[in-house]
C-alpha cells in the first residue's frame, strides 16, 4: 500500500539521520553527509571508527525497527507484531554492511560506487527470495500457515512432545454453515469471514501455539503442553470469541459460530494423524449435536481412513463438515 511504502521510507531516512547524528556528534564534524576532511577519513580507517560504525549501524536498526513496531501497534490491525525473525536479521545485518561499504566507498572515489551496485541488486533479489519462501509457506486469503507447512511443524512438535513425554493438543475448527453464507452474502463477504475467524483465532491464542488453514472452512490448532482441560478450555475460548464477532453486511450484522473438535496426545492418539482423525471425529460430533460447541472423541479412534502423512507431503482435506454423511 501506498501509505505504507511512504512510511518505511520516511522511518529509514530518520533513522539514517539519527544514525549520522551520532556518527558526526563524535566526530564533531558536519551533519550533512561524510564530509571530506582528513581526520574524519583517518578516523574511519581507525579501529575506533570502526567500531563508532557498528554502533551507528546498531541505532539505525534499533530506531527503524522501533518506529515499525509502534506503527504497526497503532494501526487497526497490527495485534502484536514480531520485532525480528532470523531471516529477517540475516537481511537487515546484509543491508547494513552494504550501506557501510557503499559509504566507504562514496568517501574515497564517487567512482567506487560502480562496485556497489551488484551487492545491491543481490540484495534486491534476495528479498523477493524471501518473499517468494513466505508465500510458499502461507494461506493467501487468511496469512495463516498452509495445509503442508501445519502439517510438517505440527508433526515435529508432536514427536517431541512424545519423546519427553510431554503433552500437546490438536483443535479442527470449523465455521458454521459456511457455504449457506457464500450462497447468500457472496464469496467476497465469505473471504472476509474467513479472515476475521482466523484473525480473532490467532489473537486468542500463545505465541507457542501453531495455527493454519486446513482448507475450505476448515482451521487447525496446535497447542504444545495442554492436557484435556486446558485444551477444552482453549477450544471453549476461541469458540465464544468467534460468536462476539461483528460482521456486517450493508450494515446488518451477521452471526458467526464455529464448531471444534479437540484431541490430545496420549489420550485420543500418539502421532498427528491419529489425532486429525479423533478431532475430526470430534467435530463431526459437535455438527451433529447441534453446532457451536465443542466436542472430544468418544473414544480412542482407529484410524478409519487413510490421511497423508507430512512426510508424503500429502494434504488432508476432510471437506466441509456440513456435507458429511
Amino acid at each position: 500500500m501506498l501509505h505504507r511504502q511512504m512510511f518505511n521510507m520516511a522511518a529509514v531516512g530518520v533513522s539514517g539521520f539519527v544514525a549520522s547524528l551520532l556518527w558526526h556528534g563524535a566526530q564533531s564534524g558536519p551533519v550533512a553527509g561524510l564530509g571530506g576532511s582528513t581526520t574524519a577519513h583517518a578516523t574511519l580507517a581507525s579501529v575506533n571508527g570502526v567500531f563508532l560504525a557498528l554502533l551507528c549501524c546498531v541505532v539505525f536498526t534499533l530506531f527503524n525497527t522501533a518506529l515499525v513496531f509502534l506503527a504497526a501497534r497503532l494501526s487497526p490491525d497490527g495485534g502484536a507484531p514480531s520485532l525480528w525473525d532470523r531471516e529477517a536479521f540475516l537481511v537487515d545485518c546484509v543491508e547494513l554492511c552494504v550501506g557501510v561499504t557503499v559509504a566507504i566507498l562514496a568517501q574515497l572515489s564517487l567512482f567506487l560506487l560502480v562496485i556497489a551496485v551488484p551487492p545491491v541488486l543481490l540484495l534486491q533479489r534476495s528479498l523477493v527470495y524471501q518473499q517468494l519462501q513466505t508465500a510458499a509457506r502461507t494461506d493467501p486469503k487468511t496469512g495463516l500457515l498452509n495445509a503442508p507447512t501445519w502439517e510438517r511443524e505440527a508433526a515435529s512438535q508432536i514427536a517431541r512432545a512424545r519423546e519427553s513425554r510431554g503433552r500437546a493438543a490438536v483443535l479442527i475448527v470449523d465455521i458454521d454453515h459456511f457455504k449457506r453464507v457464500n450462497d447468500t452474502y457472496g464469496h467476497l463477504f465469505g473471504d472476509q469471514v474467513l479472515l476475521g475467524v482466523a484473525t480473532t483465532i490467532s489473537q486468542q491464542l500463545r505465541e507457542s501455539d501453531l495455527l493454519g488453514r486446513f482448507g475450505g472452512e476448515e482451521f487447525v490448532v496446535l497447542l504444545p503442553g495442554s492436557d484435556v482441560t486446558e485444551a477444552w478450555q482453549a477450544a471453549e475460548r476461541l469458540r465464544s470469541q468467534v460468536g462476539r464477532m461483528e460482521i456486517a453486511v450493508d450494515e446488518v450484522p451477521v452471526s458467526i459460530t464455529i464448531s471444534i473438535g479437540v484431541a490430545v496426545v496420549g489420550d485420543h492418539g500418539d502421532d498427528l494423524v491419529e489425532l486429525l482423525t479423533a478431532a475430526d471425529l470430534a467435530l463431526y460430533r459437535a455438527k451433529e449435536t447441534g453446532r457451536d460447541r465443542v466436542c472430544l472423541p468418544a473414544g480412542r479412534p482407529e484410524v478409519s481412513r487413510r490421511i497423508p502423512g507430512p512426510r508424503e507431503g500429502g494434504v488432508y482435506d476432510g471437506g466441509s463438515a456440513d456435507n458429511r454423511p
